[in-house]
């Protein structure tokens, strides 16, 4: 039949599936007697929900659409509408009904309500529309849709035709986001930084949606090329953290609570070396770097050459009474005519008759 009909209701959306379906009954009882009514070839709005209930429905039918499963508030969808079938249509209708958002810009072939909550078909020759649908605002909750197509098969009656409805829900999704950058990183002072120096990295952050930069941006410190993970998520490195010669540099990825951006890698720093104390020797190879009057511990007994009255020997340091012998090793070391004592008598061995004798001296 080339003639489209609906089960209308006060409020069709408000009936429930039991009351449809007593309405579908009721309808195709009412066809038997009641002859076909003209005037729905061009359409009929709001009532997606019920379908097309004064036709018979052979069945086999089902509506094909596009309607997003998840919608960005306020973004605007091209949506087609088809008839789904195993025969070859080549006629039919639709109506679609939505509780948020709005119908508009019709396609051929399609009309829309003033208020765009429904489309329709302007004719009985399609059996593919389109129209667009733009999304309610940000917070309106999921949408509801209600689709309705018929397939006509063209015998002028209301047997022999198949309809098929479907409803869809929409929850509203999250915009789509676009990843933070970072720019300008920086490590001053640059190119070269004295061993006395901190280390500092600057950069500047920016996003296209506005989203602040997360606590998960990741700072990423390298030494000679070197991934130092002790040093993850720094912005300043101290200058006791570092040794003359090193190279520094970092890497920088943003994050803004949703997702990474590309990462950068920042300028190169080389340590330098310095002369702390000023005696003409750099720190690296100076052994006392804070006192000006010490370079060297030959012996490494934490004594400077200069002061070192045994600079090759590490057990000695000192010679008070000036007598050769250091004081660690001089049994009388503030008496430069005495070094030792063999017998312990308290008497040194240069003045002691009996040296080894420790009951007699004289």
């Amino acid at each position: 039949m080339n003639q489209f009909y609906y089960v209308q209701c006060n409020n069709p959306k408000a009936m429930n599936t039991p009351a449809r379906l007593i309405a579908v009954a009721m309808m195709v009882l009412l066809m038997t007697a009641v002859p076909a009514i003209e005037g729905n070839s061009s359409g009929k709005h709001s009532q997606a929900s019920s379908g097309c209930g004064c036709h018979s429905n052979l069945g086999g039918t089902t509506v094909s659409h596009n309607f997003p499963t998840t919608y960005i508030a306020g973004a605007m969808y091209t949506i087609t509408i088809s008839i789904q079938t195993s025969a070859n249509p080549t006629s039919g209708g639709f109506n679609v009904v939505v509780d948020k958002g709005q119908l508009m810009n019709p396609g051929n072939g399609v009309q829309t309500t003033q208020q765009g909550d429904s489309a329709t078909h302007t004719s009985r020759n399609q059996i593919q529309w389109t129209f667009d649908w733009m999304a309610p605002f940000g917070g309106s909750g999921s949408a509801t849709v209600d689709m309705a197509v018929m397939h006509a098969n063209g015998n002028s009656a209301n047997s022999g035709d198949s309809w098929g409805t479907t409803q869809v829900v929409i929850p509203e999704g999250l915009p789509p986001n676009d990843a933070p950058v970072v720019s300008n990183v920086q490590v001053a002072p640059s190119p070269e930084a004295d061993a006395d120096e901190a280390l500092t990295l600057t950069y500047d952050y920016a996003d296209n949606d506005s989203d602040p930069e997360s606590t998960q941006t990741e700072i990423h410190w390298y030494v000679d090329g070197t991934h130092n993970t002790a040093h993850n998520g720094k912005t300043t490195i101290q200058a006791t953290l570092t040794q003359a010669g090193q190279k520094w540099k970092v890497q920088v990825t943003p994050h803004d609570g949703l997702e990474f951006g590309n990462a950068v890698m920042s300028n190169e720093v080389t340590i330098l070396d310095i002369d702390s104390d000023g005696d003409g020797v750099l720190d690296g190879q100076d052994a006392f770097p804070d006192d000006a009057s010490e370079t060297a511990d030959s012996d490494n007994d934490g004594v400077g050459d200069n002061a070192d009255a045994f600079p090759l020997d590490g057990t000695e340091t000192t010679d008070s009474d000036g007598d050769g012998v250091g004081d660690n090793g001089d049994a009388f070391p503030n008496d430069a005519s005495e070094t030792a004592d063999t017998d312990n008598d308290g008497v040194g061995d240069n003045a002691d008759v009996f040296p080894n004798d420790p009951f007699r001296n004289r």
